[in-house]
């Protein structure tokens, strides 16, 4: 780590401030309080405060995030959007224990939708990134959080009110409660089900249906959505075998929006694929599990390549994606990264693919991969 003592006048957003150690009676006019500058905000008010100095590290460089990786995308912004992700996390993890085996608190969880309806329309670029990047830990509530975003941010993509994304979003968190009622030993065996225990596991469907109904006043599309969200649009799929038009838009929405989450999360019986890769099954799956052209809309709203892929380029570089322009779907932007004589990585030269003629992206990372660069660390998230 190097430290470097400038004046404070000369702080940036995006600079790393070292705490040295130094006692505030020897040096009561160096700033010390460890940690990247977030916005011009800061730095002003600790000019305000009368520190003169700070000593700061040219080699950490401006998590992705919190710098701006692409136009209208601001500090603040993201930590909204951590704020909003982190109460919805709370609140639906709250309602799922205090409610399990009961009637689920559906009411108390409507403030939380209103939330993520409002930070998707002002940063869906962030609060995606934060469902993309998954935490591993207590997989059932922050898949259904992931599943409500996933849901909110696809029903504004294809235009529907923001009722209807409303109620996208609070089917999205209790699609999967009947799973608080499945036991736990079949919900985290790790290792194939039996027939019988696949069973139960597939009541969890109907189990958390019947619960959801005894709401009253639930909206059908809630219900609806619960219900048919391992419906398969070719008749393949459960409880009822329901095919085409059968199947309602909320159903379709919970379905694809869970495929791709299920996909790109580990748990303990699977290891986890890249969200491009987990895309890539989803368009393979287009015609059967969901009509013609649903997939694709689903992968333009996500990106070929969502923000915070792992990519390997085909000059051997590893980096991370900042920027995908939905015109040049496989070109995206990305930050190269690096490893430091510690053995971690860091973020280094930003590339727009679009302008590399000798450059492009082999693959996608795998998730050993992904966990080795530690990519939310080095995009400045806490997930």
């Amino acid at each position: 780590m190097l430290a470097v003592k400038i004046p404070v006048a000369r702080l940036k957003p995006g600079m790393y401030v070292i705490d040295p150690g130094i006692s505030w009676v020897r040096s009561p006019l160096l700033y010390t309080k460890e940690g990247f500058i977030t916005d011009q905000a800061e730095v002003d008010g600790i000019s305000a405060r009368g520190f003169i100095e700070a000593l700061y590290d040219p080699t950490r460089p401006i998590p992705a995030l919190t710098a701006t990786i692409r136009a209208g995308l601001s500090a603040g912004e993201v930590r909204e959007a951590q704020k909003t992700y982190v109460s919805v996390y709370s609140q639906i993890k709250k309602c799922l224990d205090s409610s399990a085996g009961g009637c689920p608190a559906v009411s108390a969880a409507e403030p939380c939708v209103r939330a993520l309806i409002l930070d998707l329309k002002r940063n869906a670029t962030a609060l995606l990134t934060l469902a993309t990047l998954k935490g591993r830990d207590e997989y059932t509530y922050r898949h259904s959080v992931n599943v409500a975003v996933f849901a909110v941010a696809f029903a504004q993509h294809m235009g529907l009110t923001e009722e209807q994304q409303h109620l996208a979003g609070l089917a999205g968190l209790f699609h999967d409660y009947g799973k608080t009622l499945v036991p736990r030993a079949i919900l985290n065996a790790p290792r194939a089900l039996t027939r019988t225990e696949a069973n139960i596991m597939r009541a969890h469907v109907l189990l958390g249906y019947d619960a959801l109904r005894q709401i009253r006043g639930l909206p059908k599309e809630i219900l609806n959505g619960v219900v048919q969200h391992h419906e398969m649009h070719n008749g393949g799929g459960y409880p009822f075998r329901l095919s085409g038009l059968q199947i309602g838009l909320f159903g379709r929405i919970l379905s694809i929006c869970d495929v791709y989450d299920a996909l790109s999360s580990k748990r303990v019986y699977k290891e986890a694929v890249s969200p491009t890769n987990a895309l890539g099954t989803i368009y393979k799956l287009s015609g059967a599990s969901w009509p013609p052209g649903f997939a694709d809309a689903f992968i333009r709203m996500v990106d070929v390549f969502p923000l915070g892929t792992g990519v390997l380029l085909s000059d051997g570089r590893l980096a991370v994606v900042s920027y995908c322009d939905p015109d040049f779907p496989t070109l995206p932007d990305v930050i190269t990264a690096v490893r430091n004589p510690d053995g971690a990585f860091r973020l280094d030269e930003r590339l727009s693919l679009r302008q590399q003629k000798k450059l492009s992206v082999s693959r996608a990372l795998t998730q050993d991969e992904t966990d080795q660069l530690h990519i939310p660390q080095l995009l400045g998230i806490t997930i």
